[in-house]
């Protein structure tokens, strides 16, 4: 590296890449245009399944096939000293298997190899001439270094997806800082944790269809992993089932005689306890995925609209009453095609659309899903009695976690802030200092926040489990035996074509 500089910093967009774990401009190399334009990859390499038959005019198509992605750069490295050639050599080896992630999407990677790289073609040039003696008494004439072009091509081993590095926004942008040393977060479609449909619910006993619906953030379908927390022994015959009506899905799943917890992982299809004794043959069906994410609706809390290019007019974007939303037509006009959808605002996991008044530009909630009132501002003789939003207030406890709360009391404690909210304390990214709680006076206040939103439609999974399950299995009738209530999660690493 000549002085210590580089041409581009790591972290560059479009101009640079990741490879294991090394940024590609780090290694003296950058990714460079080809005609004033980069090449993308809009869709994967694919080929159809079809056959052609006799007395039949066309083709039968039955299926398309995805053996796998590549990924090209043309690519220039500039000064690199003899020992830097060797170490560029050795990071490009066609036996070094590595991620891939690629500066403008830094929210997923692909698992790849060195399919094909051209030679160098280098321009003779050696460092500036410097007659003088170093350290070890070596007369230093200059050095060879080598710059020019070449082409590397990546493609994906095994599975031709990538893979999501955050469910959520927020630890993309976390991320993002750890790996660029910026917080790009991008529009990657993730949600912010705050405003993203739950991932745990409380499963009644023997249910005849609860929904669990998950959202994913990529664009191929994925197979979650479930946790179901539970005590002592499943009775012989203990089952549930898995539907998703949205992918034409079913999925019964045997837990008879399994003790403790238990983790059920859909895509390998193996059940496993929480010794980690593993089930395989447990599943019957069809195999159970989520659908790729479908476009969804992003309301900010606030609104601003330059009126005649003079004055800047906020607009408050949302307000809560007994679960029916109102929404400020200046920002978003609700249609018909919302019923059914999933309305997610400050953790309350996200409730379905059930109706909409298209007059009073609102949408009426599932009353079984708690959200907490955000009222309007309370105005009176021109003054403002109370401000617009959610109430919290900030509660000291001297690093102790403290096992009740009151709604909208706010903590912190090693560092982590928590927000007491339907019932316990969850943790949350919504404060982050002490002082957003103090007046001019440094006395602590309540504070009042207004909320984003989003609207997303998802698959319409549920569950069911028990009595309720009744099957025939190779010509054999299985009766399902009572499954006591249990509280479930899940995890989803989202996969991107």
């Amino acid at each position: 590296m000549m002085n210590g500089i580089r041409m581009v910093k790591a972290g560059e967009l479009f101009a640079t890449f990741i490879f294991d774990g090394r940024d590609c401009a780090d290694m003296g190399v950058y990714n460079v245009t080809s005609g004033a334009v980069y090449t993308m990859n809009i869709e994967p390499t694919f080929s159809d399944n079809k056959l052609e038959v006799p007395a039949y005019d066309g083709r039968y198509y039955f299926g398309t096939q995805i053996p796998g992605q590549q990924f090209q750069f043309n690519c220039f490295c500039h000064d690199l000293l003899t020992t830097e050639y060797d170490n560029l050599r050795a990071w490009l080896s066609p036996r070094r298997i590595g991620r891939l992630i690629l500066s403008d999407q830094p929210y997923k990677y692909y698992l790849v190899k060195v399919a094909s790289i051209s030679n160098l073609s280098a321009y003779p040039l050696t460092t500036v001439q410097t007659p003088r003696y170093s350290v070890l008494g070596d007369h230093l004439q200059g050095d060879v270094v080598y710059t020019g072009n070449f082409t590397v091509t990546f493609e994906t081993v095994g599975s031709a997806y990538g893979y999501g590095l955050a469910y959520y926004r927020d630890d993309l942008i976390y991320d993002a800082k750890h790996i660029y040393g910026n917080d790009f977060y991008y529009n990657s479609g993730l949600l912010y944790r705050d405003m993203s449909p739950k991932l745990e619910w409380d499963v009644p006993a023997n249910t005849e269809g609860y929904d669990i619906p998950i959202y994913n953030p990529g664009s191929a379908p994925a197979q979650p992993v479930y946790q179901i927390e539970h005590t002592g022994t499943m009775a012989s015959h203990s089952f549930i089932q898995l539907n998703n009506p949205t992918q034409g899905t079913s999925t019964v799943i045997d837990l008879s005689d399994i003790s403790g917890n238990i983790t059920i992982d859909t895509q390998s299809q193996v059940v496993t306890d929480e010794e980690g004794t593993e089930y395989y043959g447990r599943f019957s069906g069809t195999k159970f995925e989520v659908g790729p994410k479908q476009p969804g609706i992003e309301i900010p809390e606030t609104f601003v609209e330059n009126i005649e290019d003079t004055n800047l007019l906020e607009y408050d974007s949302i307000y809560i009453q007994d679960n029916v939303v109102y929404i400020n037509p200046s920002i978003f006009t609700v249609t018909e095609d919302l019923v059914g959808q999933y309305f997610c605002i400050c953790l309350n996991g996200g409730s379905k659309i059930m109706s909409v008044n298209t007059e009073e530009n609102s949408l009426t909630l599932d009353p079984d899903v708690e959200t907490y009132d955000i009222p309007p501002a309370q105005v009176e003789d021109g003054q403002v009695i109370r401000k617009a939003g959610m109430a919290f207030n900030y509660v000291e406890v001297n690093n102790v976690m403290p096992t009740e709360g009151n709604v909208g009391d706010v903590c912190v404690v090693d560092d982590v802030w928590y927000v007491y909210l339907y019932d316990e304390w969850k943790v949350t990214n919504m404060f982050g200092s002490k002082n957003n709680f103090k007046n001019g006076y440094g006395d602590y206040v309540t504070i009042y926040k207004l909320f984003g939103a989003t609207i997303v439609p998802l698959d319409q999974v549920s569950i069911v489990t028990g009595t309720n399950i009744n099957y025939r299995e190779n010509g054999q009738v299985k009766q399902g035996a009572s499954v006591d209530a249990f509280k479930l999660t899940a995890g989803l690493q989202p996969r991107y074509l």
